[in-house]
C-alpha cells in the first residue's frame, strides 16, 4: 500500500466530512454551490472519459465495458429509487443514503486508478470538488431537518470513514485482478458515476444556479482535462 494511495482515500473520503462540518456553520449562497458543482461535474466527465471507460475499451474492447456501464448506472437507478420511496427516516436519511450511493463507486473508482496504468488526478479532484459542497448541503438540511449536530457530524464523519477505507479496498483488494474483470469493475463504477450526474449533480446545479453553470461544467472540464496530460 503506498502513501499516495493512503492520502488520496483520506482526502476524498475526509472533503465531505469537511464539507459537512462546515455546512453546520456556514452555508454559502446556493448559487455558488451551484457552480462548484457544475465545475465538479465537468470534472467528472474527464474523469469518466480519461480514467475509467477508456482505460476500460483499450483493455478489453468496447462491448464488455458498455454493457458494464449500463448495469452500473441501472443499478445506481434502481438503488436511489428504493430509498427515495421507502421514504424512512426522513429527507436528511434520504440525502445522507444518496451520498452513500454516490460515493462508493466513485471510490472504488478511485482505488482502481491505482491498479495498473491508469490516470488518477482528474477523478480524484473530481470527488474531492464534488464532496464539499454535497456535505455542506447535506449537513445544513439535515440540520433543517430537526438532525443533532452530534448526530449529523457521527454520520458524515462515519460516511467519510467509510468511503476512504473503500478507495484502499478498491485498490488492494483488486490489485491482482485480471485486465478484464478491472475494465468491468471500472465501467460499472463509472456507470454509476455519470447516472449520479444526470440524476443529481447536474440538475441541482442548474436549478440553484441557472444557465451560468453550463459554463463551470465547460471550466470544469478542461481544467482537469488538463490535468490528465500531466
Amino acid at each position: 500500500m503506498t502513501l499516495v494511495l493512503v492520502i488520496a482515500a483520506v482526502v476524498a473520503g475526509g472533503s465531505l466530512t469537511a464539507g459537512a462540518a462546515l455546512g453546520l456553520v456556514w452555508t454559502p449562497p446556493k448559487r455558488v454551490l451551484a457552480i462548484v458543482l457544475a465545475f465538479a461535474s465537468g470534472a467528472f466527465i474527464t474523469a469518466l472519459a480519461t480514467d475509467l471507460f477508456v482505460e476500460s475499451v483499450e483493455t478489453a474492447g468496447f462491448v464488455l465495458p458498455a454493457a458494464s456501464l449500463l448495469a452500473g448506472a441501472i443499478t445506481y437507478v434502481v438503488a436511489i429509487l428504493l430509498v427515495e420511496r421507502s421514504g424512512r427516516g426522513g429527507e436528511g436519511t434520504t440525502l445522507f443514503l444518496g451520498s452513500l450511493f454516490d460515493g462508493v463507486p466513485e471510490s472504488v473508482a478511485l482505488g482502481i486508478t491505482f491498479v495498473g496504468d491508469a490516470g488518477t488526478l482528474p477523478l480524484f479532484a473530481a470527488i474531492v470538488i464534488n464532496n464539499v459542497p454535497e456535505g455542506i448541503g447535506g449537513a445544513s438540511d439535515m440540520h433543517s431537518g430537526g438532525f443533532s449536530t452530534t448526530a449529523i457530524l457521527v454520520l458524515w464523519t462515519a460516511t467519510g470513514i467509510v468511503l476512504s477505507l473503500t478507495v484502499v479496498a478498491g485498490s488492494v483488494l483488486l490489485r491482482g485482478a485480471s485486465p478484464a474483470a478491472l475494465a468491468v469493475i471500472r465501467s460499472f463504477a463509472g456507470g454509476a458515476v455519470l447516472a449520479t450526474l444526470a440524476d443529481a449533480t447536474m440538475p441541482e446545479a442548474f436549478d440553484e444556479g441557472g444557465p451560468a453553470v453550463a459554463i463551470a461544467t465547460a471550466v470544469g472540464f478542461l481544467l482537469t482535462f488538463a490535468l490528465a496530460l500531466v
